[in-house]
């Protein structure tokens, strides 16, 4: 547990936290804090059923921004319904999409709605598990293989059984149909006392159920078998590591994809060709999914999911329209969707509690189907999947980020000097342009949004308007100098910003006239922030000095040297009673806005605070550091909640109006978006 220094402050926050004892001095807050910290280790374990556990047994006076966040990330998923007892084997979509198939290991196939996961056939006759249901490329037919040792193919439409393929192995693991709808394809294993174990490849013709070919191969079973996008070869994957390719003009073996030397234990368990048929994608038990050039038999690429621990099993992958992106499910009970030219992991999603051995993906990619081991059928939109709902990739690094008065947009400030506009809703660029001839640094929306003011490493203050994206021109904008802050008054009348050494200027919006320039000592500022109701600025310089002015005055009424020297971030708490300063110590200090009385230090970040955010409701802060982290605070206790990792140092924060949603730009060229989640959908009986 994360233990600051506490100095606790007094009654200012109450209103916050209305209906609950005080945090510092109720046993239940404690509870609350404790149940975050283990839900958030198990959650880094892809425990998730532990981690929403811990979750519900937090005192609900207390929950917040961080219990939403940790529950949402706890289920993703947008739908659930509970099947079966037995675990659910394989789920396949009909060519139009409408139907889903699911095969279980209570020996039973159901044909669901799609669209409402209501059954309309269930399929029985098989004597042991079903491990696939496959639907024919016209889907009027599904065929299914069992542990029983036999394939059969069944009428979609009335649930009849059609063919029935028998002494086909020990136990069918997988079917396949032909592209075509001619041929079907099943692999199996079978064993005698003289040769031990062999695996076994067998086609059928599809319309008379006539063997038309038969191969053994490996002292493995064989797990999973297709058919290229083509027709001409025929792939099947072994336990024994290696994808056989057979050639189907004459059902000779044409080659084998095999793995490198490893001690791991690689056993295909399934695989996936893309849509072309030029790559395939093998998903194996040492945890690793490859991506197999399927013409040069070289891997292209090697996606370890299990990087932060145990490798544990991959269960099924599943290429996304476009062939860009692939899903994965395994043995660590998520559902991960990966980024195959850079090999990147784009997400990985929590919800299930059992193994997830099966997933599905709609042909428009909109929605995605998984099922685990304890007969949970989950569906996932293309909200919770897509990248954009985590994370928007900008082009290039950029050090701000602002987000609108309505919340509908999001502006970034970057590296080249670009401003660029974000549709929060789903992180699409709407806009782009030179707004500064090197770096951009800040940027901050008028509180009627329409105005869009930005600063940067060229000296200057640029005013947009939102509507035309047209500059407006300010009295003596160009300080020189590198400008790192810029601030609307809370009325959007004034515009604030640093103007070299020991000096902040201040503009009139309307008419753009210099309306006041501030000078305190000669270190350059850093930040700034007024007060809720506009009657104090506060700026933080790069060498460790606050200075507190009033502005209707203009005179100084605070001011603080910091003894590390190093520069400081402001944040006005949004009652105006209570100033957060972040130091180059990595402390938090909470003064009383009027009187300079530090009331709180918070501690746990490791390098200097780059910048603090209160909640909208003023019940949590939340700040980034250079030592890569985001923490959430509650201030009253100083008690550090949560704590994100980012592999770059974050360099802004900026909360949705309804503070549900955090935007974090990080070195790494992406901006962050943190939801405090809802909890998961309904179970469906």
């Amino acid at each position: 547990m994360r233990r600051p220094l506490l100095v606790l402050l007094p009654c200012l926050l109450a209103p916050a936290l209305a209906g609950a004892q005080a945090p510092g001095t109720d046993p239940a807050f404690r509870l609350y804090a404790a149940a975050l910290d283990a839900a958030d280790a198990r959650l880094r374990l892809h425990d998730a059923p532990a981690a929403r556990r811990r979750l519900l047994e937090a005192p609900e006076a207390y929950r917040g921004w961080e219990w939403g966040y940790l529950m949402g990330l706890s289920d993703r998923g947008t739908r659930t319904a509970e099947l079966s007892g037995e675990p659910l084997t394989d789920l396949s979509l009909s060519p139009d999409g409408s139907l889903l198939a699911v095969a279980s290991g209570d020996r039973t196939v159901r044909i669901l709605d799609a669209a409402t996961l209501q059954a309309r056939l269930v399929l029985e006759g098989h004597t042991a598990a079903v491990w696939k249901a496959v639907f024919s490329p016209d889907g009027a037919r599904l065929a299914t293989s069992s542990s029983d040792g036999t394939v059969r193919v069944w009428d979609t439409s009335l649930g009849a059984e059609l063919l029935r393929m028998e002494g086909a192995g020990r136990g069918v693991s997988a079917v396949a149909w032909s592209p075509d709808g001619a041929l079907l394809a099943g692999c199996s294993w079978d064993l005698s006392s003289e040769r031990g174990v062999w695996g076994v490849v067998n086609a059928w013709d599809a319309r008379t159920g006539e063997r038309v070919a038969h191969m053994e191969r490996w002292t493995h079973p064989v797990a999973s078998i297709a058919f290229t996008p083509d027709g001409e070869h025929l792939l099947a994957g072994t336990w024994e590591f290696p994808v056989g390719i057979w050639r189907t003009g004459d059902w000779e073996m044409e080659g084998e994809l095999i793995p490198p030397e490893s001690y791991l234990y690689q056993a295909v368990r399934d695989f996936a060709l893309d849509s072309e048929g030029r790559r395939v994608a093998v998903a194996a038990a040492d945890g690793t999914v490859r991506v197999w050039d399927l013409a040069g038999r070289d891997i292209l690429l090697t996606l370890n999911p299990h990087a932060e621990g145990e490798a544990v099993a991959a269960r099924d992958v599943a290429w996304l329209p476009g062939d860009s992106l692939l899903a994965v499910v395994g043995e660590d009970l998520t559902l991960r969707i990966w980024e195959t030219a850079s090999g990147r992991l784009l997400t990985a999603l929590h919800g299930h509690a059992a193994t997830v051995g099966t997933v599905a993906v709609a042909r428009d990619g909109r929605t995605l189907y998984t099922g685990d081991g304890d007969g949970t059928l989950k569906v996932w939109s293309s909200d919770a999947t897509a990248p954009a709902r985590t994370r928007w990739p900008t082009g290039e690094v950029m050090y701000s980020v602002s987000v609108s008065p309505d919340g509908s947009r999001a502006a970034a400030a970057g590296w080249t000097g670009l401003v660029k506009l974000f549709e929060t809703a789903t992180g699409a660029e709407v806009a782009s342009w030179a707004g500064h001839e090197t770096s951009a640094v800040r940027a901050d929306w008028s509180p009627d949004g329409a105005w869009l003011a930005t600063t940067g490493n060229d000296g200057h203050v640029r005013l947009w308007n939102h509507a035309t994206l047209d500059a407006r021109s300010l009295e003596g904008e160009g300080s020189g100098h590198q400008i790192t802050a810029v601030a609307f008054s809370p009325d959007g009348t004034l515009l604030a910003a640093p103007y070299g050494p020991g000096a902040v200027r201040v503009w009139s919006v309307s008419e753009g006239r210099v309306v006041k320039d501030l000078t305190e000592g000669d270190g350059r500022f850093w930040d700034l922030g007024w007060s809720p109701d506009g009657s104090l600025l506060a700026g933080g310089d790069g060498s460790g000095h606050l200075v507190v002015w009033d502005t209707g005055t203009w005179q100084a009424v605070d001011r603080h040297a910091h003894e590390d020297g190093v520069r400081i971030s402001v944040a006005f708490h949004p009652g105006g009673r209570l100033l957060a300063i972040g130091t180059g110590d990595g402390m938090i200090r909470i003064r009383e806005a009027g009187t300079g009385k530090v009331v709180a230090e918070l501690s746990g970040h490791r390098s200097v605070v780059l910048g603090l955010s209160w909640s909208p409701d003023g019940s949590r802060l939340v700040s980034i550091a250079g030592d890569k982290t985001l923490r959430v605070w509650e201030p009253t206790t100083g008690e550090n909640l949560l704590t994100l990792p980012f592999p770059e140092d974050p360099w802004d924060l900026a909360w949705s109006p309804d503070g549900r949603t955090l935007y974090v730009p990080v070195l790494d060229g992406t901006v962050r978006v943190l939801e405090g989640g809802a909890p998961a959908g309904p179970v469906l009986p």
